[in-house]
């Protein structure tokens, strides 16, 4: 399959926008980093439970592509 960097950059938003929805923007500084070969997803959330959302959020866009999720989870200090 030929690298289309367009499509790359689509599966990235779809990823990006089903990872908010499914945990309702709970990420902090959500970023999804992708290439033909990998996706890397990383922010910060309160919960490990919302990184497990966003783990199944891109599961169904990753398109046999490796998924590295570095979502770190800490309390937000106010």
């Amino acid at each position: 399959m030929a690298y289309d960097p367009q499509t790359v950059h689509q599966a990235s938003r779809q990823i990006e926008h089903s990872v908010r929805q499914l945990t309702g923007g709970l990420i902090r500084g959500l970023q999804i980093s992708s290439d033909q070969n990998r996706v890397v997803m990383t922010g910060a959330t309160d919960l490990y439970y919302h990184k497990q959302l966003a783990t199944r959020a891109a599961m169904d866009a990753l398109d046999g592509r490796q998924f590295n999720n570095e979502i770190v989870v800490s309390r937000q200090v106010n």
